[in-house]
């Protein structure tokens, strides 16, 4: 029966009943209505990304929602916060109950987006004034006590929410208080609570803010959420969550993919609509560097599969060094066909004498040129050696000078940062550079490595000074698996010779 064909038959219907039974449908009607306008939980399918992100909550107590935008995050959590407040789990819940009344706040940036966010989802309207909304939103209505609203305005200030132990009994009041970053760290001093949820990360403050809420959490081992989309970058908060492998934290993304309201249509135009750098942002739950971002490309764009390199590559590792602090060491090769640069191996570790590098570095291949920086010549405070000297003793393949840019029309060699990052942004941007996808220090540097005020911020940029000195080597200092095996012993011999010859 097609869609006119019903209308017809329901207005058949109406025409043919009693004044009383027509009034009886109304009300019946309204009354499913109403049912489902004021206990919107009821009707809430989670998605897989929910379910996940729900779950966690039985193993960790503080967990991060870092969601692309769209996709639902801050609804998301007022579901979970319902939950918690009424105790109406639903029977797919696997993560954490509260078996009594609780204390729970929510937290946004400002008064006005605490109200137009947190408020509107958890209430349905971010207008307190508008009794008729209020129970629209993830809070059933009949669980509102509307006695106990206190309000400044149209904001809800704290109200209390009937809760329901596993058998469905009422047993008590949660209390629910809105507050606002803004109002400072004072503002989350001294209660004790069992459920604090922020939605989106202070721009200023959100490692203090996150450790007040932690602490007012101590006393009851309760949780702390956070949801946001990651404007501010990778923040100290975000890096904290983001590289925890063990204990309370935990981290989770949120992609437009993951959220099944986002049609591929949608994908299209929003991202028509967003600048390059805040793709990754936008869409995936991914932080990066705004617009300070060096390399402003998604990681999709450069990744790859590794493969075999052919023997007739040219192959070069460029190495960041460090004795008081993190030494890098990345290899690369350049097809000339294709005129790509492949990033196929990263190596990490923390400062220390070369000779703690030098198995790693001669296990990739002894006759793979090593390229280091021009400070590897300084030397060493009481030895007589410099840096460099000592790789070579250890049986690196170290070239004889140090690392210099391709030589430009005027013949002259430097080492000048720009020219080599943006030749590489711009391979990186033309699908001539790719990493191979098990460099997981290269992506993870790659999200931080970002520019302050026109400088580019020296932390956390070890393997990126590596990645660099080993790009810009590969096309005019690498050698070929071939060729090595043609000439490898005398011109590395002859290599070391120059080296000791130098000092």
């Amino acid at each position: 029966m097609s869609k006119t064909d019903l209308t017809q038959s329901i207005e058949l219907a109406l025409r043919t009943m009693n004044k009383e039974d027509k009034a009886e449908l109304l009300r019946m009607l309204q009354e499913k209505e109403n049912l489902r306008k004021y206990n919107k939980m009821n009707y809430f399918k989670a998605y897989d990304f929910q379910k996940r992100f729900y779950g966690a909550s039985k193993d960790y107590r503080f967990r991060f929602l870092c969601a692309a935008n769209r996709v639902g995050k801050s609804y998301s959590e007022a579901y979970e916060m319902a939950c918690h407040l009424t105790g109406r789990y639903p029977t797919w819940w696997e993560g954490y109950r509260y078996n009594k009344p609780i204390l729970a706040w929510a937290v946004g940036i400002t008064g006005d987006s605490t109200r137009k966010v947190l408020q509107k989802e958890l209430f349905g309207t971010p207008v307190a004034k508008d009794l008729g909304a209020l129970g629209t939103g993830a809070i059933p209505r009949d669980c509102i006590d509307f006695d106990t609203i206190e309000k400044d305005g149209n904001k809800i200030l704290i109200v209390q929410i009937k809760h329901h132990n596993a058998r469905g009994e009422f047993d008590g009041m949660s209390t629910l208080e809105f507050r606002s970053t803004q109002q400072g760290e004072h503002a989350l001093m001294g209660a004790t609570v069992d459920f604090i949820w922020l939605d989106e990360e202070d721009p200023y403050d959100s490692m203090n803010i996150f450790s007040q809420c932690v602490t007012r959490t101590l006393t009851t081992r309760g949780l702390v959420v956070l949801t946001a989309t990651p404007e501010n970058g990778r923040t100290e908060l975000v890096d904290k969550f983001m590289v925890n492998k063990e204990g309370d934290l935990y981290w989770q993304n949120a992609t437009w993919w993951d959220a099944p309201h986002i049609t591929e249509e949608d994908i299209k135009n929003m991202l028509a609509a967003i600048p390059d750098w805040q793709v990754q942002m936008r869409s995936r739950g991914e932080p990066v560097m705004g617009s300070g971002l060096i390399y402003d490309v998604s990681d999709e764009q450069i990744r790859c599969d590794s493969f075999p390199i052919p023997d007739h590559w040219r192959r070069v590792a460029g190495v960041d060094i460090g004795i008081t602090h993190d030494t890098a060491v990345v290899w690369s090769a350049y097809d000339p066909d294709g005129d790509v640069i492949y990033v196929y191996d990263a190596y990490h570790a923390d400062g220390g004498v070369p000779a703690l590098h030098a198995h790693a570095i001669n296990a990739r291949g002894n006759w793979i040129p090593v390229v280091l920086p021009h400070d590897s010549q300084n030397m060493e405070r009481g030895s007589g050696m410099s840096v460099a000297q000592y790789y070579i003793n250890a049986g690196v393949n170290a070239k004889h000078e140090t690392f210099y840019n391709k030589i430009g029309m005027d013949g002259k060699k430097n080492n000048f940062v720009e020219p080599g990052i943006m030749e590489i942004r711009e391979r990186m941007k033309t699908g001539r550079f790719k990493v191979f996808n098990h460099c997981h220090r290269i992506f993870e540097e790659k999200a931080r490595y970002h520019r302050n005020e026109g400088k580019i911020v020296k932390t956390f940029d070890d393997t990126m000074d590596a990645m660099r000195y080993s790009a810009m080597s590969v096309t005019h200092r690498g050698v070929s698996k071939n060729d090595a095996n043609h000439g490898y012993t005398s011109a590395y011999n002859d290599n070391i010779s120059r080296w000791n010859s130098s000092y």
